[in-house]
């Protein structure tokens, strides 16, 4: 529940995403949308959605939220890239969808800048753009630089995911290697022990494994993916979704085995057992 801030409109505030910041605070990126609409003679339409966006804190001792600041530059875009590291926190690309001039399509537009925010001194920052647009962005601080991975072209069996990393040091981004998931998955990144991991991947000259559970480690010596491990889950499952996956240590203790059987209950996987149908499958590593 979002608590502790009386002066926003919950009712219209949406959850964009929940974030770690020195792996123990827990924030929030929460939106209030609004249409804008303009008048022409006798015609009436939708200019573009304005928004205003909050990060907020979550206080444990009072089981509240705390709003720590509050901004517009990103309007409305979806699916922007959040990445915590140290006390700064990377808000990267996202894409937005603008009403057309003519009613049968919509423009899309893919975004690539990039903004940064000083968690301890409240203190925005716009630094190099990423080198090319990508859909479905995710990404992942390891090593004390930034990883970003998205679509970028469509195959019949394949989506190529671009990689980009970022050095603070030099305010450049730079291309490393790519790697592969179906159509369908959104990729994920994933920072552990100083090791970058991607979920969901597909590598086509290898069907050893399902291609929805394979982890790929980055290997920075050789600018190459590798085959890790497979998530231990049937096949035929929300993988082919979006992959959801964070570090846990800071909830180390707060869920039984029995909330964790349970913690996405509700969704529907098939083909399974009458019995199994609302199961779904929490895998630590």
């Amino acid at each position: 529940m979002l608590s502790g801030l009386p002066d926003i409109d919950f009712d219209k505030v949406v959850l964009e995403e929940i974030f770690l910041v020195n792996d123990d605070e827990i924030y929030a990126l929460v939106s209030e949308k609004q249409a804008v609409y303009f008048r022409a003679g006798d015609v009436t339409g939708q200019e573009r959605i304005k928004c205003n966006s909050f990060i907020m804190k979550y206080k444990v001792e009072s089981n509240s939220w705390k709003k720590v600041t509050s901004f517009d530059h990103l309007d409305a875009r979806g699916t922007v890239c959040i990445i915590a590291k140290d006390d700064f926190v990377y808000f990267i690309g996202g894409e937005e969808w603008f009403p057309a001039e003519e009613d049968e399509y919509k423009k899309h537009t893919l975004y690539t800048d990039v903004h940064r925010y000083n968690i301890s001194r409240n203190q925005w920052d716009k630094v190099a753009d990423i080198l090319r647009p990508k859909t479905n962005l995710c990404g992942a601080a390891c090593k004390g630089r930034i990883f970003i991975a998205g679509r970028v072209e469509w195959g019949y069996r394949l989506v190529t995911c671009q990689c980009e990393v970022y050095s603070e040091t030099t305010n450049e981004w730079q291309f490393i290697a790519s790697f592969y998931i179906r159509p369908g998955v959104c990729p994920k990144l994933l920072s552990v022990d100083d090791q970058l991991y991607a979920l969901g991947c597909w590598m086509f000259h290898s069907r050893a494994s399902p291609p929805d559970t394979r982890v790929e480690c980055y290997d920075p010596e050789r600018n190459k993916w590798i085959w890790q491990t497979d998530i231990p889950i049937r096949t035929h499952s929300n993988t082919r979704g979006v992959v959801r996956a964070f570090s846990a240590r800071i909830f180390e203790g707060f869920l039984s085995k029995q909330q964790l059987k349970n913690i996405n209950y509700g969704r529907y996987f098939p083909p399974a057992s009458p019995a199994k149908v609302r199961e779904r499958k929490c895998v630590i590593a």
